[in-house]
């Protein structure tokens, strides 16, 4: 009976210390990820504007040219 009970605390005395706690991390916030060819995009939609812009230019020289 006594060689039972020091087998089961040599038992607890390992397995209290078999494993190291590891410190508390604190989540890392989720940034929303950014979209693929992000610059790419940008650039075309910079495009889109110039051309906004060539057109309406071109729109208002047409105009000024039928005009008498």
């Amino acid at each position: 009976m006594k060689l039972l009970w020091i087998s089961i605390v040599i038992c607890l005395f390992f397995a209290s210390c078999g494993e190291d706690k590891k410190p508390y991390k604190q989540p890392v916030p989720q940034t929303p990820a950014t979209p693929m060819l992000q610059s790419e995009r940008q650039a075309l939609e910079k495009a889109k504007d110039v051309e906004r812009q060539v057109n309406k230019h071109a729109e208002m020289l047409k105009q000024k040219s039928e005009e008498p």
